[in-house]
């Protein structure tokens, strides 16, 4: 599924304005002034908030990539991709653990990463907006330059805190990210938005433990 009639007034270059410096005020608050806790409740009113601006414009939940028919084959697809993907991440952490090191998992609980801050505050919200409703806005091509667009500012907190080069990072976060965009929008528009769920959550909650076991090691 990509871009459909009914979506026509979030394609509007005012409307598409609005969207733009919504999502960057939204970043910049979640990224640079609101406390940690607030990271998982605030995003969780997002996807109450972008719920509300997908019916408001017309745009239904099969536009939106909600399949309530399969949601089985969807997760299921989804924890393949995840299981592929983190098979790659185990394979790198074990052979350059380096490239996964980040001092900022130290101190961090696990359970509530694993089980609440990714797949809630991360990947649901990230995946409602950039494969819901910016996908049925604007088409993969666009929500996935968004996505990209969307790492910078937390790419570059990583890269301070680990003495990285903030730029090179910065630049390389959103080559990878507007690649994993594409992924996961083919990946919706097949399997629906469930799949990119589980997909992005379960890549991210590999990622999470490989920085986990690699900065114990340092």
């Amino acid at each position: 599924m990509e871009r459909s009639p009914d979506a026509r007034s979030l394609r509007s270059p005012r409307t598409s304005v609005i969207l733009i410096a919504g999502a960057t005020a939204w970043n910049v608050a979640q990224n640079r002034l609101l406390p940690r806790w607030s990271y998982v409740p605030g995003n969780v009113c997002g996807i109450g908030l972008i719920a509300y601006a997908a019916r408001h414009a017309g745009i239904s939940r099969e536009q939106l990539g909600i399949d309530s028919r399969r949601p089985g084959r969807g997760a299921l697809t989804g924890a393949m991709v995840a299981g592929v993907a983190a098979g790659v991440v185990w394979i790198g952490v074990r052979l350059r653990p380096g490239l996964f090191a980040d001092t900022r998992v130290i101190g961090t609980r696990p359970a509530y990463e694993v089980l609440l801050r990714i797949p809630v505050g991360t990947a649901s919200f990230e995946e409602v907006l950039f494969r819901g409703l910016l996908q049925a806005a604007w088409g993969s091509a666009g929500s996935s330059t968004a996505f990209g667009a969307w790492h910078v500012l937390p790419t570059l907190q990583t890269a301070a805190v680990n003495g990285l080069p903030r730029a090179p990072s910065a630049a390389a976060a959103v080559v990878v990210t507007v690649a994993a965009g594409r992924a996961l929008a083919s990946l919706r528009a097949r399997y629906g938005l469930v799949a990119a769920v589980v997909a992005h959550a379960g890549i991210n909650i590999a990622g999470y433990l490989a920085a986990r076991a690699a900065s114990s090691n340092r």
